[in-house]
């Protein structure tokens, strides 16, 4: 059971505050000496991903229908259950691109999950927009350190104000820092408590610091972010009075987690999501001098469930078993859960369904780690073209899914570039151009890496070196522009570039500032996955590839450094 989060009005206060106000009750829960174990299933980062798709192996795997069958055998096996997922629930294929997260969160309920952290594709659509998502599901979304200028906040969000404590140095989405003593109220609940069996179990809910430039600033003015670790020095303490057990459900990525167990005594175990890492086994992160602390992580997509158990030696979780559970739709599917779906799929109409190309080999999604990329040299290209533009930037992180091999459907499109962006064209001096340059090669192997189309460039020392500019007309498709580093022009300091981009990054998103602060703006209505589709169409003999537009040197310490592996 749900322990009064959504019940009578005094016991909700006191445990979304975790403090005791008078009429609230301040007793310390009773000893977990006779626990024997606390099971945990958990997803995170499914990304509207409620179909089965294939995995590279060629299995069909995933599907929400799938997904609930196994968690009712998990289930069946019995003891204390929690079900969790760690955020970005939605975003990522047709079904959110129409029904804009309905189905997604009304299946959170009838999977029975108990808790969900606020993932920043949460606000793809604004702030105002998720509320009235979220308004649709029983299931608490959590986090504690996401806030709002705005006083009508979501169903569960404590009212009032943010301790300082909690909200010193959050800056707001879009960038800047939040002044001191400015009103902020949290976006969504902190934390809740269940309980299960006499054990009272804590969820306290995190999402990434990024946020303020990984998600679209027009659409969530008056949205601020703080730090994670701040927000749970503040609760955690509070929570160990109320509760036997405390997790940190979070939506920061592996490595925030870790540095979130190393500045945070006294959590029990991390459930985690945003960096889409598949942990086959829990992780212990052991902060110096105190105990190592679990970290889960099951992967993206709903392809995983994972299953992760805490048990008891004394009076605190001491030992931790943890796995991945792959879901195959071939082990069993819930009749009801896919009648649920099925009425969304007949909705989707059959323009999804609609061919616009075929490939023979599947091209898989863009790497941080390469060079230059087949999807994310397709992606610039079609930028390029469909804005007339001189040069395109496309950051790799809107680049979502592979394309299957053979027929490529409007859905294939969609759920590639599932974001609803638009062409911009932004114009900057050549001088620009470099430093823009100059910032994606920093990037190489991390987030906020970018694909290019129009230029060609090598890579050394962080810096983007012998950047040559093709010439207009320059064919398209790999194999036919392994010639464009000769065929170009070098990159003239002087001159003015017509370059092509998303209004994402043109707003500075994924900090690509370069681009947010360029005198120029040209906007348009263009979608980005209509033009691929446009594209695809008009250039049937389009091959995918690699063609060297973008190359490293460096030792292998440094590319040990960059973190690629």
């Amino acid at each position: 059971m749900r322990t009064a989060f959504f019940g009578a009005a005094t016991g909700l206060f006191c445990l979304l505050l975790g403090g005791a106000p008078a009429g609230c009750s301040a007793g310390r829960p009773a000893s977990a000496a006779a626990v024997e174990s606390l099971v945990v299933l958990h997803t995170n980062d499914v990304h509207s991903h409620l179909e089965p798709f294939e995995a590279k192996s060629g299995e069909r795997v995933g599907g929400v229908a799938a997904r609930d069958a196994l968690i009712r055998r998990q289930r069946a096996l019995g003891g204390r259950v929690l079900l969790l997922d760690g955020g970005d629930l939605v975003q990522g294929t047709p079904y959110y691109n129409r029904f804009r997260g309905e189905p997604d969160h009304r299946l959170l309920d009838l999977l029975g999950y108990d808790a969900i952290a606020l993932g920043n594709h949460d606000l793809d659509d604004g702030f105002e927009a998720w509320r009235g998502r979220a308004a649709v599901t029983r299931t608490p979304i959590l986090s504690a350190n996401v806030f709002t200028t705005s006083v009508g906040i979501a169903a569960g969000a404590p009212r009032g104000g943010v301790p300082a404590a909690v909200t010193r140095n959050a800056k707001w989405v879009g960038g800047g820092k939040v002044a001191p003593g400015t009103e902020l109220h949290l976006l969504a609940a902190p934390y809740v408590i269940f309980e299960r069996g006499g054990l009272r179990i804590a969820v306290l809910g995190l999402t990434t610091p990024s946020l303020d430039r990984i998600v679209a600033s027009r659409k969530n003015q008056g949205v601020a972010v703080g730090s994670p670790v701040a927000a749970a020095n503040y609760y955690v303490p509070k929570l160990r009075r109320e509760a036997d057990v405390v997790i940190a459900l979070t939506h920061i990525g592996v490595d925030q987690d870790r540095w979130l167990v190393d500045h945070v005594p006294g959590l029990d175990l991390v459930i985690g999501g945003h960096s889409h890492t598949a942990l086959f086994r829990p992780i212990r992160e052991k902060a110096e001098g105190g105990r190592g602390t679990p970290i889960a992580q099951a992967g993206a997509w709903g392809r995983y469930l994972g299953r992760t158990t805490l048990r008891w030696s004394g009076d605190r979780a001491r030992t931790v078993d943890g796995r991945l559970l792959e879901i195959r739709p071939a082990e069993g599917e819930t009749p009801e859960v896919e009648a649920l779906l099925a009425g969304y799929r007949s909705r989707l109409g059959e323009e999804f369904d609609r061919v616009v190309f075929r490939t023979d080999k599947r091209v898989e999604s863009s790497a941080l780690d390469e060079g230059d990329a087949p999807l994310g040299n397709f992606v610039s290209d079609v930028l390029r073209e469909r804005a007339d533009a001189d040069l395109a930037v496309m950051n790799a992180g809107g680049i979502r899914s592979p394309l299957p091999a053979g027929d490529v459907r409007v859905r294939d499109i969609v759920t590639m570039l599932p974001f609803d962006n638009r062409i911009v064209v932004v114009t900057m001096t050549g001088a620009e151009v470099q430093r823009l340059l100059d910032r994606i090669a920093r990037h190489l192997g991390k987030s906020g890496f970018g694909h290019v189309s129009g230029a060609s460039y090598v890579i050394r020392r962080d810096r983007a070196t012998e950047v040559r500019v093709w010439k207009r007309g320059v064919a398209k498709g790999a194999g036919a522009a392994s010639h464009r580093s000769r065929d170009g022009d070098p990159l003239d300091a002087n001159r003015r570039y017509r370059v092509a981009t998303i209004d994402f990054l043109s707003d500075g998103g994924d900090y690509f500032d370069e681009l947010r602060d360029a005198a120029t703006k040209e906007r348009t209505e263009i979608l980005l996955s209509d033009a691929a589709i446009e594209f695809l169409r008009s250039h049937p003999a389009y091959r995918f590839g690699k063609d060297g537009r973008v190359q490293w040197r460096g030792t292998g310490e440094a590319l040990r450094d960059m973190g690629m592996r």
